[in-house]
């Protein structure tokens, strides 16, 4: 099945609303609890998902705009990204009945979010320390709670509200660094069989327990960072051969790099129970379709 389209703030009626949004500003701090100034809005995502994501919007919009688009084709939704630096997403699940939730940072007038809200029939303003909407014919719940916050989910808002009212800090001091730097980060808490079937040919085992991965934009493509976190030494060398069979299988079938130059440049490394990749270059479409495995698609399709 596949979601309708949610009419957000497009047609005569949200440009109307916006129009009379920016007669109507004022002030929509009043109430609201002082902002932890080293807050990020990754610490908002609940500590239940299964996957973390980060992605830097200005420069890579040819891979968030489809990101976007398999989460929500929501008008409201592509507009606030637009208005995005960072995006950040926390997935419970890979199908489409499993929660999303989303935070971004950007710049995105509180006032006039609200307003264009308030002005379309199919969002209901709901109250609380930071007001929030309900779209009545979907799951989607989304909130502008400061003027550079965004939350959207199609799941339970509550947890990324709360953090905000807290300062909780949900992620681990490297985990927020990676979230707040790369032009793509991954962090994945538990590595699971479901994620190993997700990238990589049937019957192989991956002997990881956690993974960080970093995409920095090198030219047309991006250049990979990875550490993975094993059981203990001797998992940790036995992931490291795995790495590099696969790694050099790609290769292979890689005609844009020679084998000589693929071993000049990829280092996979091995300190302790942690091992470490680097010198991977990934082209756009690698990661466009790494990103249609990792994503839930949060559209219900038509009968």
């Amino acid at each position: 099945m596949r979601r309708s389209k949610l009419p957000g703030i497009s047609g005569k009626s949200g440009l109307l609303g916006l129009l009379s949004a920016v007669v109507m500003i004022v002030s929509g701090c009043a109430g609201i609890p002082k902002f932890p100034e080293d807050w990020l809005p990754a610490d908002a995502l609940p500590p239940t998902c299964r996957v973390y994501l980060s992605l830097k919007v200005p420069g890579n919009e040819e891979l968030v705009g489809p990101a976007v688009k398999k989460l929500s084709d929501d008008d409201l939704i592509n507009e606030g990204i637009k208005r995005t630096e960072y995006l950040y997403l926390g997935l419970e699940g890979f199908g489409a009945k499993d929660s999303f939730y989303a935070t971004a940072r950007g710049s995105y007038p509180t006032t006039l979010a609200g307003m264009g809200l308030t002005f379309s029939s199919q969002w209901k303003k709901q109250r609380g320390t930071f007001p929030w909407y309900l779209h009545t014919l979907s799951s989607l719940q989304v909130s502008f709670p400061r003027p550079f916050i965004f939350c959207v989910t199609n799941g339970d808002l509550s947890p990324l509200l709360d953090s905000l009212k807290t300062g909780e800090r949900r992620l681990a001091e490297p985990v927020r660094e990676l979230m707040n730097t790369a032009d793509i980060g991954i962090y994945i808490p538990r590595f699971e069989d479901q994620l190993v079937r997700l990238f990589l040919p049937e019957g192989t085992s991956l002997p990881a327990e956690k993974l960080r991965l970093r995409m920095i934009r090198q030219g047309q493509g991006y250049l990979m960072d990875l550490n993975l976190d094993a059981s203990g030494e001797r998992e940790a060398k036995a992931l490291a051969s795995v790495l590099r069979l696969l790694l050099l299988n790609r290769a292979k079938k890689n005609t844009a790099i020679s084998l000589k130059e693929f071993m000049k440049t990829t280092i996979v490394s091995v300190e302790g129970s942690q091992v470490g990749v680097s010198g991977v270059l990934f082209s756009v479409e690698e990661l466009l379709a790494l990103l249609e495995k990792v994503l839930p698609t949060g559209k219900e399709e038509t009968p």
